[in-house]
């Protein structure tokens, strides 16, 4: 195995990925003088599939680490809907929209600021027997500790259980006036869209749906309503196998954040913030010498009752009639539904 040179010595951590869990630990670790190295297999800032929607713990979490959300778009309402039906509310908090790429790109420069060498255009083949990462060019990394961030993309040897939901993300170059300030959630029959404002004007839709509900492009935007929306890409990104509602609780050969760690329904809207926190909590880890089992327990249960507050409410958004129909009786519904599903540990 060979080591990698770092200025001087040999680097402590490998963080595999550079998207938000990635960035956001070699940044935790390079401010604690762990010498750290990031691989981003993307050579050029990327898009990725999410939602895009940055909660109030998400945003402190980032301004911690000194991210500039200027610009970002406010969201302040939500809206749920069915075909025709649909119910309005207030969030009990504010909210934001900001794409990640700009996201990503950020943290991955502050992590570079606060001393770690962030390589890009790398791509890791495999977590080595022994230690260490295997690129794709036949070399081999070795370092002492390894954090997988990989997001929704799986490492060989180190997979999750394929889950069965395909994952769509678009930008439009417009938000619709109804959509200035609110999140939406619109229902399908077999998954479910998300319509969010972004920074300049931008309107962003991600849409989770079973694969085999999934017949094409324009029968979903036509679904959706969205026929006329002008469209910012030639083709939507597209993600498949997301196993919702895991966590991982095992050992295995690296620290594990992000979706690697825990996926978490994208209507919840907390993916960010958790990655974030399990950033930090593995960075602390890390350098308190607490092992991957143990960290990942110790998340597996903080995590643990946001899972089971997601769990009740998709089986109530899976019954799209019922749901808006219950939101327009109770408002409030709607607000609580949004509490009930954020963090609920001390940040």
């Amino acid at each position: 195995m060979v080591a990698f040179p770092l200025g001087c010595g040999t680097a402590e951590v490998i963080v595999i990925g550079g998207a938000v869990a990635g960035a956001a630990t070699a940044a935790h670790l390079a401010a604690a003088g762990i010498r750290v190295l990031l691989l981003e297999r993307a050579s050029v800032p990327v898009h990725k599939v999410c939602g895009e929607f940055i909660s109030p713990d998400a945003s402190a979490m980032l301004a911690e680490l000194g991210i500039d959300l200027t610009g970002a778009a406010p969201i302040e309402h939500v809206r749920l809907s069915a075909g025709a039906g649909r119910a309005d509310a207030p969030l009990p908090f504010r909210a934001l929209g900001f794409s990640r790429r700009l996201l990503d790109e950020r943290l991955l420069m502050r992590a570079e600021a606060l001393g770690a060498e962030v390589r890009r255009g790398v791509m890791v083949r495999a977590v080595a027997e022994g230690g260490g990462v295997a690129l794709a060019d036949g070399s081999v990394l070795g370092a002492e500790r390894i954090v997988l961030a990989t997001g929704k993309h799986d490492l060989r040897g180190a997979g999750r259980p394929r889950g069965t939901m395909l994952g769509l993300k678009m930008h439009f170059a417009k938000v619709p006036a109804d959509l200035v300030g609110k999140i939406e959630l619109r229902l399908l029959s077999r998954g479910y869209a998300g319509l969010a404002p972004l920074e300049n004007g931008r309107l962003n839709l991600c849409v989770a749906l079973e694969r085999d509900g999934f017949e094409s492009w324009p029968a979903l935007l036509a679904a959706l309503r969205m026929e006329g929306a002008e469209p910012l890409w030639p083709r939507p990104l597209a993600v498949a196998a997301i196993p919702y509602g895991y966590r991982h609780r095992g050992e295995g050969p690296a620290y594990r954040v992000g979706d690697q760690l825990a996926v978490i329904p994208s209507f919840v809207g907390d993916g960010i913030a958790i990655a974030l926190r399990s950033a930090r909590r593995v960075a602390e880890a890390i350098v308190a010498g607490t092992s991957p089992a143990t960290i990942h327990a110790s998340l597996a249960t903080e995590l643990a009752p946001q899972f089971r507050r997601a769990r009740m409410l998709g089986w109530v958004l899976a019954r799209p009639r019922l749901a808006v129909a219950a939101a327009r009786l109770l408002p409030r519904l709607l607000a609580s539904a949004a509490s009930a599903t954020r963090l609920r540990f001390p940040m």
